[in-house]
């Protein structure tokens, strides 16, 4: 559950990024009802990219919201975050699909 609650936020920062509300509220739900951390996403929804995030939160909706926006830009450095916090490759993949 932790995984896929990563996975919708993820999306939901790209749905941000993109400018689509249906897919950022569905992904939203989604991530609130994984995570139980229902007031974190509402932050983010109210406040934007720029919303007061935990660590771990902060990191996925950074590096999903850099492959969105900078696809040929994204390097391993931008995946640094997510490592140093104990997320493996199999776990970058997921949030980043």
């Amino acid at each position: 559950p932790e995984q896929a609650a990563f996975r919708e936020l993820g999306a939901t920062a790209t749905s941000r990024v993109n400018g689509c509300v249906y897919c950022a509220s569905v992904h939203a739900r989604l991530y609130a009802n994984y995570s139980k951390r229902r007031e974190v996403i509402l932050r983010f929804l109210a406040d934007g990219m720029e919303a007061a995030l935990p660590e771990i939160e902060r990191a996925v909706v950074d590096a999903s919201a850099k492959l969105t926006r900078d696809p040929e830009g994204f390097t391993a450095a931008d995946l640094e975050p997510l490592r140093a916090l104990g997320f493996d490759d199999l776990a970058i993949l997921d949030i980043l699909n």
